[in-house]
């Protein structure tokens, strides 16, 4: 008897969206969000409340995961550079909307308990290029009894919100014991120092999370405004996929701390 195909109507299967569905639709495709800051940025470009700022420094990362059944290795942090570009587009006297782009390096080093086994660790350093979306406040005080001066401004501003992160490139270097010519007390180790090869059953190259930042700068009225920021990028994607059994999930917690300059791009 020929078997037919019975077509499977495309909402076959469909499921309520949750709150975290959602997010996860909106972050796979950033497109669609594209259109808000747009509008924004035109809105606000006839207003002349638009800011731009830039800022470089370094990245400290941690590698968040489980691997207590191997009590003679751990993950220790490991530092990288970092460097952003921001817009800050201004809906209301202390509100902003602050989309922006950025480049970390996400280090890590698998680090061997015992000292005389130092000579295999490894040390990871993963580039990512990262989009961000963020809604923000910013305030303006007084700095001391002098008359009030745009150098006398102290500007503050906090943050917090999505990003997107796509993990570009990697680079691993460490030591292998040399089994077949030991030398006492330690093994003879042989070193390598290359890119990492990616493997598309296992490696997750996007990744998505929140994210959250802190700025404070002189205020120099439309001039340029140099400040210290600081931020933390928390991953909530595993940074592997799912390709085993009981597999234990990893995720990227960065802390960046950076110096930069804000300026004006409109005038009020």
């Amino acid at each position: 008897m020929p078997t037919t195909l019975i077509p499977v109507p495309r909402f076959a299967g469909f499921r309520p969206p949750t709150i975290l569905n959602a997010v996860r639709c909106a972050m796979r495709i950033p497109s669609r969000l594209l259109p808000i800051p747009l509008l924004l940025v035109i809105v606000s470009t006839a207003r002349g409340q638009i800011g731009g700022s830039f800022e470089a420094g370094v990245a400290y990362n941690k590698l968040r995961t489980n691997i207590d059944n191997r009590p003679w290795q751990q993950y220790k942090p490991g530092n990288g550079l970092f460097v952003d570009a921001d817009m800050q587009i201004y809906l209301w006297k202390y509100l902003f909307i602050q989309p922006g782009l950025s480049w970390a390096q996400k280090s890590y080093t698998l680090k061997q308990t015992s000292d005389s086994l130092s000579a295999l660790n490894q040390h990871n350093r993963n580039d990512y290029l990262q989009g961000s979306l963020s809604l923000g406040a910013h305030y303006a005080f007084k700095i001391g009894k002098q008359p009030l001066t745009y150098q006398h401004l102290m500007n503050i501003a906090a943050w917090a919100g999505l990003y997107r992160g796509y993990w570009v490139d990697g680079h691993v270097n460490g030591g292998l014991a040399n089994l077949l010519n030991p030398a006492a007390p330690n093994p003879q180790t042989y070193t390598y120092s290359e890119a990492y090869t990616f493997d598309n059953r296992r490696d997750n190259r996007w990744e998505w999370g929140w994210q959250a930042g802190i700025r404070i700068g002189l205020d120099a009225g439309d001039f340029c405004m140099p400040f210290l920021a600081v931020r933390i990028y928390q991953s909530l994607s595993d940074q592997q996929k799912d390709y085993m059994l009981q597999q234990v999930p990893r995720y990227n917690e960065t802390l960046t701390f950076a110096l930069g300059f804000k300026t004006k791009i409109g005038k009020k």
